[in-house]
């Protein structure tokens, strides 16, 4: 146990150093370029501090994180519907295919300006999240049908266990890795895209068009800021969707 605690300790202070190091590497960078062009880590933070503060911030911030969890758990629940009725319909697999692998390897950016022309910018990072989710969550679902123990379903009958108790103790905790890695994949890439979709739109009051501002303005301290917030909302995005699977898992297990 004390083994483990130290081998523990330690590694904190390696990622701590190595986080020290990156930063030591970015300051001096930034000593040779003119701050017009980048900003040090001083700087940005500095600048964080003060966004951090004002309410704007925090609104935005909302906006962007509403639209891109709108576009991500609706295609993650028509994903699922689709992936379930297509394992059951051999035919809609097939219907389904073209338009699927289509989506897959269609451009963010050129779907980005298309849907420009359809719906307003305020819209854009909801349907950009969504198809970018949809075939991960579609492909990832059906893979995971596909790969659900035939003996314990025929158990289940065997037992005449009920079809919700099935669902809990088969069918669910068999797809949750899938779902899992499919989340980790797609909530990363939902993000980014959203915001990518808010800085070609820019609708009022989104981290897409606050990032454009900074860099028509070159504000690069904010510019960098901004992209801090960006990653840390992705993380945050991304940890409270793992947590709530984590949660879902819990209870169908009591």
């Amino acid at each position: 146990m004390k083994n483990f605690i130290t081998q523990n300790k330690y590694k904190r202070i390696r990622q701590l150093l190595i986080v020290a190091f990156w930063l030591l590497v970015w300051q001096l960078i930034g000593k040779g370029i003119p701050r017009l062009l980048f900003a040090g880590p001083l700087e940005v933070l500095k600048c964080l501090l003060k966004l951090v503060v004002q309410a704007d911030t925090w609104r935005t911030a909302g906006n962007s994180i509403f639209r891109v969890a709108v576009g991500f758990f609706v295609a993650f629940i028509c994903g699922t519907m689709l992936a379930v009725a297509s394992h059951r319909f051999k035919f809609l697999k097939e219907l389904l295919s073209p338009i699927v692998q289509l989506v897959k390897t269609i451009p963010v950016a050129s779907f980005i300006i298309v849907a420009l022309i359809w719906i307003s910018s305020k819209n854009v990072s909801i349907l950009i999240s969504f198809v970018v989710v949809f075939p991960i969550s579609y492909v990832n679902m059906l893979e995971g049908l596909v790969n659900v123990d035939v003996r314990l379903l025929e158990m289940a009958e065997v037992f005449r266990i009920r079809p919700f108790d099935k669902f809990r103790a088969i069918y669910f905790q068999q797809l949750l890795p899938f779902i899992i890695s499919g989340c980790k994949v797609s909530v990363g890439m939902a993000w980014k895209a959203g915001v990518a979709g808010e800085i070609i739109g820019r609708p009022d009051y989104s981290v897409g068009d606050m990032l454009y501002a900074a860099k028509l303005y070159l504000a690069t301290d904010e510019l960098f800021a901004w992209t801090v917030i960006i990653i840390l909302l992705g993380v945050a995005f991304e940890k409270c969707i793992l947590l709530l699977l984590k949660l879902v898992e819990k209870k169908t297990k009591g």
